[in-house]
């Protein structure tokens, strides 16, 4: 599962006109958040603008594994949250050098761990890219420059997946960076991830190689009048969930 919770740091009221006041305030959603990991089938979950209080919520339960990579002058991290069938046997984070030589590193990081599933061996990546204005040149990029440095970083001998919030659609050219560099999307004719600004779009991706089988889940439908977060889903994200087969 890859799921971005919406971190507490980032929530401005008058981003969600739709959403009442009081699930937006800080500290709220953070048990929801938890008891929706817990209670998802998920062996492996990998969670994005995760804050110190959703990381205590789910270490509370005591039955994840929980590895982080925090962002660079940030409150929030990427996780890679592993149970039962799921080992992690090491994990690194991957700082993105993404600034020079025209500006300072973004500070956003990949976490990328090797685990066996079951009986598979499995190179697993999450990350959240940064987000830019369209019309952005390709240049000047940021999700150009993480995809392509996280790219470089994966191991070509243990068959990868990667997931998170991308911040591109299917039509962007970060999106066929990751299709060229020979990962397949099991959603390429999914529904919408995250609502936000009032557009649903999807956005949260889990990419892997061609050898392995991944089968997606279907989840909440949502449309560009979907208010998130929601007593329902307490992020304006969906978790996007892939079952794989051995």
């Amino acid at each position: 599962m890859t799921w971005n919770v919406l971190a507490d740091a980032y929530i401005r009221p008058e981003y969600y006109p739709s959403v009442p006041p009081a699930l937006l305030a800080p500290g709220v959603r953070t048990q929801a958040i938890a008891e929706l990991v817990e209670a998802s089938d998920a062996d492996v979950a990998c969670l994005q603008e995760v804050e110190p209080a959703v990381l205590g919520a789910l270490g509370a339960a005591g039955r994840w594994d929980v590895r982080r990579a925090k962002k660079r002058g940030k409150p929030d991290s990427c996780v890679i949250a592993a149970r039962r069938r799921a080992a992690i046997e090491e994990v690194r984070t991957l700082a993105f050098a993404d600034g020079a030589p025209d500006r300072e590193d973004s500070g956003h990081v990949a976490l990328i761990a090797i685990l066996t599933v079951a009986t598979e061996r499995v190179q697993l990546a999450t990350t959240h890219l940064r987000w830019e204005r369209p019309g952005t040149p390709p240049a000047d990029r940021w999700t150009v420059r993480q995809a392509r440095e996280l790219i470089d970083a994966l191991d070509p001998d243990v068959p990868a997946i990667v997931c998170g919030d991308l911040n591109v659609d299917p039509h962007d050219e970060v999106y066929a960076m990751l299709l060229a560099a020979g990962l397949v999307d099991p959603c390429a004719d999914g529904a919408p991830t995250a609502c936000t600004n009032g557009r649903a779009k999807r956005i949260d991706h889990v990419l892997h190689a061609r050898e392995l089988r991944g089968r997606v889940v279907p989840g909440l439908a949502i449309d560009d009048t979907t208010p998130l977060p929601s007593p329902v889903m307490p992020s304006d994200h969906l978790p996007v969930v892939v079952w794989f087969e051995a």
